[in-house]
């Protein structure tokens, strides 16, 4: 940058074309992968992704960690949400930051979360009554528009938190050491949390 003027971005040059089939053997080229793309391309776990939701459902921060929003930042961002359609099909609302607000008939899946999903399956949300941070990643992509692997995990992560909430306002909170295991397999995504 000089004196106030951007240089214009430089293009990215994949050097070996072979072997791209489409768009998402594209993404995942070290050239692309090095590259800031806003709202897509991210590369991380979802315990990342999680702890970057659980952050945004804390206000900002969480405890003995850095701030990345103030309290006032997190409010306003999930203010003034607007009603859209995204993908041109799924009529939804978002928020000052751009953010998805789901919401659904039945009460089920998505409904009450709040964040993003990307094209290929992972999700970063939060359900900001329920105070969970959700992150979804996996390592082979999902072609679906709404993520329904990730949404399953969700409504399952829901449920149990759900469980442990009325458990713990039963028998008193932390008198019970199967609400601690069941916090610690929710924490580390087991999959036998919750059963109907």
């Amino acid at each position: 940058m000089i004196r106030g003027k951007q240089e214009p971005p430089s293009p990215v040059l994949v050097e070996n074309k072979e072997g791209l089939n489409d768009a998402f053997d594209l993404f995942n080229t070290k050239e692309i992968r090095s590259c800031e793309i806003p709202s897509a391309n991210a590369h991380a776990s979802g315990r990342a992704l999680a702890k970057i939701a659980a952050t945004i459902v804390e206000g900002g921060a969480l405890s003995g960690s850095a701030r990345l929003l103030s309290p006032e930042g997190c409010k306003e961002a999930h203010a003034g949400a607007v009603e859209k359609k995204m993908f041109h099909i799924m009529k939804t609302s978002f928020t000052n930051a751009g953010w998805n607000q789901f919401e659904s008939t039945d009460g089920g899946g998505r409904s009450g979360y709040v964040g993003w999903m990307g094209l290929g399956g992972s999700v970063m949300q939060w359900h900001p009554v329920e105070r969970i941070g959700f992150g979804y990643a996996m390592n082979l992509m999902e072609v679906c528009p709404g993520n329904e692997r990730g949404r399953v995990l969700q409504e399952v992560t829901l449920k149990c938190a759900r469980r442990i909430a009325e458990h713990e306002a039963r028998i008193g909170f932390g008198a019970c050491q199967l609400c601690e295991v069941m916090k610690h397999q929710v924490e580390v995504g087991h999959p036998c949390t919750v059963s109907n």
